[in-house]
């Protein structure tokens, strides 16, 4: 989320909220975030004014992925099979 409309120091791409509405009327809205739901409130609900968002998912619901190479790393990944939907009808919003 940048640009343009500043509201509580969050700034949403123009069109951002129209393209939610559009959409929706087609598609299954779902938010995904490898952030907490405490930290990503503010910016859907600057985002999503007319709860189109159908359902939100964080980092909690993200896939804890160990990688070994010269260290060790962690991270997360966002397996979109965990939604258990039909994926053609849905769209998810990556933030």
């Amino acid at each position: 989320m940048c640009l343009n409309k500043k509201q509580d120091g969050i700034h949403l791409r123009p069109y951002s909220q129209h393209f939610l509405e559009e959409l929706s009327q087609y598609f299954e809205i779902v938010g995904f975030s490898a952030a907490f739901p405490n930290q990503m409130a503010k910016i859907f609900e600057a985002l999503d004014k007319k709860k189109r968002v159908q359902h939100k998912l964080y980092l909690h619901h993200a896939i804890k992925v160990q990688y070994v190479a010269i260290q060790s790393n962690t991270s997360y990944s966002k397996d979109s099979s965990r939604l258990g939907r039909d994926l053609s009808k849905v769209l998810i919003v990556d933030t």
